[in-house]
C-alpha cells in the first residue's frame, strides 16, 4: 500500500457500467487510512480532520491503531471489497454495513473455504482463511461505528453537497468525452498512464465506481474487488496541487540564488567568519571580482532572505541568515522527500 495511494486487489470483476456518486461507506473507510497518515502532510490537513483531532482524539486514535501494520491493513481492505460486493456503496450511510459487517466477514470466510481457488488476492485470502471473522469485522466496526458518528453532521451537511457537484462534473466530462481518465481531476493520481489504463478498462468490462470522497485530502484510492473496482479521489485535489504549485515556485525562486558559484562562494566565507565584520571589499579581495559584483550578487541573496546586509558610515557589512539558509534547504528536501498523502 502506498503512503497516500490506497490500492489493492481483491478480486475479478462482472459485467456493468460506470458509477458515478458520493458513498459514505467508501468514505468512513478511507478515512481511517487518511487519518493514520496525515501527520506526515500537516500543512494539507482538511478543516473536518483537524476539528476532529481537537474534538475527539481518541476516536482518532482508537482509528489510527485499528489498521496499523499489515495486521489492521487486511481488514480494512476485506471491508472495502465486501462494500463494494454487496452492493453497499450506495447507501445513503454506512450504518447498515457496519450492523452487517460481522455477517458478512463470516459469509466471506465460508465462500473461501469452500472454493478452491478464491477470488481474493493470495494475501487477503490467507487473512480471510485464518483471522476469526467475528473478531476482526466486530472490531473494525467498533471503531468505525463512532468514528462515523463524529463525522456524519460534516459529511450530510457540507461535504455532500460538495461530492455531489465533483460527481455531477465527472459525469458530464465523461458524457462529453466518453473517456473515464479524462472526466477525473485533471492533477490526481488516476492521470498516471499505468493506473489510466487499468481504469479504461475497467469501464469497458465492469462496475467501475467513481467516488468524490468528502473525507479525504487530494488522494484516494483505487481498489479491485470481486465484482467490482472503484477509484476515489479527495475533493482537494486541485486546490492542493494549486498550492504546493505556489509553494514550490517559490522555493524555485530563492533556490535560484544558489545557482551561481560566486555567491555560493560569498556564502561560504560569511559562513566561516560569522563574528568578523566582512567588507563588500573583502569579499570582493577574495573572490578576485569587482566590488560591484560583490555587490549585485548580495542584491540576490538580500531578497532571497539569505543575507542581511548592515551600514556602518560608507561601509556595507553583510552576514549570513542561517537559519533562513536552513529553512530554504529544508523546503528543497521536502520537495524531493515529499510524501504522497492525501
Amino acid at each position: 500500500m502506498d503512503q497516500g495511494i490506497l490500492s489493492v486487489t481483491t478480486g475479478h470483476r462482472g459485467d456493468a457500467r460506470v458509477r458515478v456518486g458520493p458513498s459514505p461507506t467508501l468514505d468512513l473507510l478511507y478515512a481511517c487510512h487518511y487519518l493514520s497518515r496525515m501527520h506526515r502532510r500537516p500543512g494539507e490537513v482538511p478543516s473536518w480532520a483537524d476539528e476532529l483531532v481537537s474534538r475527539a482524539p481518541e476516536v482518532v486514535d482508537a482509528a489510527t491503531a485499528a489498521i496499523r501494520g499489515d495486521a489492521g491493513q487486511r481488514p480494512l481492505m476485506a471491508a472495502f471489497g465486501l462494500a463494494m460486493d454487496e452492493d453497499y456503496v450506495g447507501d445513503p450511510n454506512p450504518e447498515r454495513f457496519l450492523a452487517d459487517l460481522p455477517a458478512l466477514a463470516r459469509a466471506l470466510r465460508a465462500t473461501n473455504e469452500e472454493a478452491r481457488e478464491g477470488s481474493l488476492s493470495d494475501d487477503l485470502r490467507a487473512f480471510v482463511l485464518e483471522a476469526d471473522p467475528n473478531v476482526w469485522a466486530t472490531a473494525l466496526a467498533s471503531v468505525l461505528a463512532p468514528l462515523w458518528q463524529e463525522v456524519r453532521a460534516y459529511w450530510h451537511e457540507v461535504g455532500a453537497p460538495l461530492a455531489q457537484a465533483a460527481a455531477e462534473e465527472v459525469e458530464r466530462r465523461l458524457s462529453e468525452n466518453g473517456d473515464v481518465v479524462r472526466a477525473l481531476p485533471s492533477h490526481h493520481f488516476a492521470q498516471f498512464e499505468a493506473l489510466a489504463a487499468k481504469l479504461r478498462d475497467q469501464a469497458r468490462h465492469g462496475p467501475l465506481f467513481i467516488v468524490p470522497l468528502v473525507l479525504a485530502a487530494g488522494g484516494g484510492f483505487h481498489l479491485e474487488s470481486a465484482r467490482a473496482a472503484a477509484l476515489g479521489f479527495g475533493l482537494q485535489a486541485e486546490d492542493i496541487h494549486a498550492r504546493t504549485e505556489a509553494q514550490f515556485a517559490s522555493v524555485a525562486r530563492r533556490a535560484k540564488a544558489l545557482s551561481d558559484p560566486t555567491r555560493l562562494m560569498l556564502l561560504s566565507l560569511l559562513a566561516r567568519y560569522p563574528h568578523t565584520q566582512v567588507t563588500v571589499g573583502d569579499l570582493a579581495r577574495q573572490l578576485a571580482v569587482s566590488q560591484p559584483t560583490v555587490s549585485g550578487h548580495l542584491k540576490t541573496l538580500r531578497e532571497a532572505g539569505l543575507v542581511k546586509v548592515e551600514r556602518q558610515g560608507n561601509r556595507s557589512l553583510p552576514s549570513l541568515e542561517r537559519d533562513a539558509v536552513r529553512e530554504l534547504l529544508d523546503a528543497l528536501d521536502g520537495v524531493l522527500h515529499r510524501p504522497d498523502l492525501s
